[in-house]
């Protein structure tokens, strides 16, 4: 007889499963997943909750949005190498990853990039897994009044290569559509509240399909980079054009908005008034996405 699963080992991801599955809001709720174990031809799946808060039922079948692949390929790779004993989740990347040793960490979340001390212990092989390793969010990063510095850096490496970025979309059957546009952060030029303009990353594009495949998926994702450096933005869309309208804005309004972007991102025109005229001609929009999580190397 093949390798089996046992019924304890049904039991128990059953269990940890559903302790993440509700309709209420926190941090360690989903309204549905979809987990599968094997073993040789012994496949358990759970198919928990559903869609949306309210929404159809999780079914085993369920096509889901699927970024950073990589990540879970490496983590099971990794813990087969657990398995094998070549690795200890415990111990000190040093030895793997040299290049995470002797790790700085900021003294505050929001102080300047040199303030930092040593980190109070090695990073781990779990610190890893688990993405507990110290590249840290926080809400106020993208809502404080002046960006911190760890924003500014992000800001400054899309300058550094004339606000060029790729962006990623999802289309209706789940695939990533990604496009390199001129993007910028800047402090948002419509804000509910005059006083407290939240940075946003804005850029400008066009495309019926595109831009509906936002209006219907609005997450969306900007990466910049110079050299081997670089940062991804991750965030929530909002369109303001010509079939998007906005209660502040007029057709003069977003011409000038459409000009704004465009030169935050470091854009530069010989005949503006030929600019403004392509901008209408296509149903140009803007786009402007709110932040919700940033990272890199």
């Amino acid at each position: 007889m093949g390798v089996r699963l046992a019924d304890e080992g049904r039991d128990l991801l059953h269990r940890t499963a559903a302790r993440h599955v509700g309709d209420d809001a926190g941090d360690d709720l989903v309204p549905g997943l979809v987990a599968l174990v094997a073993a040789g031809d012994d496949v358990h799946v759970e198919a928990l909750g559903a869609l949306a808060v309210g929404g159809a039922p999780m079914a085993r079948d369920t096509m889901f949005r699927i970024s950073s692949t990589t990540k879970p390929m490496t983590a099971a790779v990794t813990m087969t190498l657990v398995d094998d004993g070549l690795v200890d989740l415990d111990e000190p990347v040093d030895r793997l990853l040299p290049e995470l040793a002797g790790r700085r960490v900021l003294c505050h979340p929001d102080g300047p990039l040199d303030d930092t001390v040593p980190a109070r212990r090695p990073i781990t092989a779990r610190d890893l897994l688990t993405f507990t390793f110290g590249f840290g969010l926080a809400g106020e990063m993208f809502t404080a009044a002046a960006p911190w510095p760890v924003v500014e850096a992000a800001a400054e490496l899309g300058r550094a290569e004339s606000g060029l970025a790729v962006i990623s979309t999802s289309r209706a059957d789940g695939s990533i559509q990604a496009s390199v546009v001129n993007a910028a952060f800047m402090p948002h030029p419509l804000p509910p509240d005059p006083r407290e303009p939240a940075p946003v990353v804005a850029f400008v594009t066009y495309g019926r399909t595109k831009l509906a495949n936002l209006r219907r998926r609005p997450q969306v994702s900007a990466t910049f980079r110079s050299g081997w450096r670089w940062a991804t933005v991750e965030g929530t869309a909002e369109i303001v054009g010509p079939d998007d309208p906005h209660d502040q804005v007029d057709a003069e309004r977003l011409r000038l908005l459409l000009r704004e972007i465009f030169t935050a991102a470091g854009g530069t025109h010989d005949d503006w008034d030929t600019y403004d005229r392509v901008m209408a001609e296509q149903r140009r929009a803007a786009v402007l996405i709110h932040p919700t999580r940033a990272y890199g190397p």
